[in-house]
């Protein structure tokens, strides 16, 4: 294997070279990723006329890598932090996923607890979902989606059950009427229709 020889010019060093596309050229030392031995076209190559020659995929067995040029340490480099990159946006995917999960279990854990306390209180309101919404802190907060015949904004009227269920679950619950496409308020009527026709 050649030794390589370098000339530091400021505080990059450089060396002149015969290219493998026949140019001679004063390239970086840190570019230089090896030397072709084909007699037609011998000379050095930089990381991009490899890979532009293929050497590496077609494995030519001319070409003589440069294992102590800074090329490859920095190809090493570049591939152990994409590693650890994908390994943070695994991590950080599986997380995310987990505390969805986690949300969504609670959620229905939520519906299923209202629904026993409006069954309890003889409430006349239909929760049609429990759905997490994301917080400041790293407790998700929850907003109950319902119906009932009152045609206005009547959370109000049940503000004691959202109350009931914060303390149980030590988070913050909201109420909130459903609203139709056109913008009113739906009524039980209305979602057990929409729920046929669906």
């Amino acid at each position: 294997m050649e030794k390589m020889t370098v000339k530091p010019i400021g505080e990059i060093k450089h060396r002149k070279v015969m290219l493998v596309d026949g140019n001679t050229a004063v390239v970086r030392n840190d570019t230089i990723a090896g030397k072709c031995h084909n007699c037609a076209h011998e000379g050095y190559l930089t990381g991009n006329l490899m890979k532009k020659h293929n050497c590496l995929e077609k494995k030519c067995w001319h070409f003589e890598k440069f294992a102590d040029s800074p090329y490859w340490v920095h190809i090493e480099n570049k591939r152990i932090q994409d590693e650890k990159e994908k390994a943070k946006s695994r991590a950080k995917a599986q997380l995310k996923r987990a505390r969805i999960l986690k949300a969504e279990q609670r959620g229905n854990s939520i519906k299923e607890t209202a629904e026993g306390y409006i069954k309890k209180y003889k409430l006349p309101i239909l929760i049609t979902r429990v759905a997490a919404v994301d917080s400041e802190d790293s407790k998700s907060n929850y907003i109950i989606n319902y119906v009932s015949d009152d045609l206005y904004n009547d959370w109000y009227e049940y503000r004691d059950l959202s109350s009931w269920l914060s303390l149980q679950y030590r988070t913050k619950i909201f109420l909130k009427h459903l609203k139709l496409p056109d913008g009113r308020y739906a009524s039980i009527d209305d979602w057990i229709y929409r729920r046929k026709v669906k």
